[in-house]
């Protein structure tokens, strides 16, 4: 399927729909990462030169963090940033074994290679493998989870299954 600029727009649209105030912000220069904080969500400053499948793409992964903070909030995107980020940045322990982390980030990422994949076909996503096990093994994400051969397995089972759909 081709993604084009009118399906983003869409999408954004749908976006401030699910979650009204919702506010889409410029990032920092020269920032090629996307942040979400309650309901502000930070574009990367790369974002006008993205074609629009890799901007849907980074969309739905930021979509689940809008509704992660939104159910911690019980409704309220405010209300679930102060345990959003507690969990996320500390438990049960920073590095290593960031359960919370590593969970609500396969979440995302589950989302972002659906899009991928809806984008690119199956065999674009499967191009990929190496970028998804280092991002959720590295220092993106702080080495949210060290557990031997967790992340790699998971991408793999992840990838065949959205490889048969």
């Amino acid at each position: 399927m081709s993604i084009t600029t009118a399906d983003v727009r869409m999408y954004i649209a749908q976006l401030h729909q699910d979650f009204p105030g919702l506010r889409l912000l410029r990032g920092r220069a020269a920032s090629t990462r996307a942040l979400t904080i309650g309901r502000w969500l930070w574009l990367p400053s790369t974002w006008d030169s993205r074609p629009p499948p890799q901007q849907y793409i980074l969309l739905r992964h930021e979509a689940i963090h809008l509704a992660q903070y939104t159910r911690l909030g019980g409704g309220n995107a405010w209300l679930g940033v102060i345990p959003f980020l507690l969990c996320y940045l500390f438990l049960p322990v920073p590095v290593g074994f960031a359960w919370f982390r590593w969970t609500w980030e396969r979440e995302a990422y589950l989302a972002q290679m659906q899009a991928e994949a809806l984008a690119y076909g199956a065999e674009g996503l499967l191009t990929r493998r190496s970028y998804y096990v280092q991002q959720l093994s590295g220092k993106a994400y702080f080495w949210c989870w060290i557990v031997h051969g967790s992340i790699p397995q998971w991408v793999d089972k992840t990838m065949a299954q959205l490889s048969q759909a």
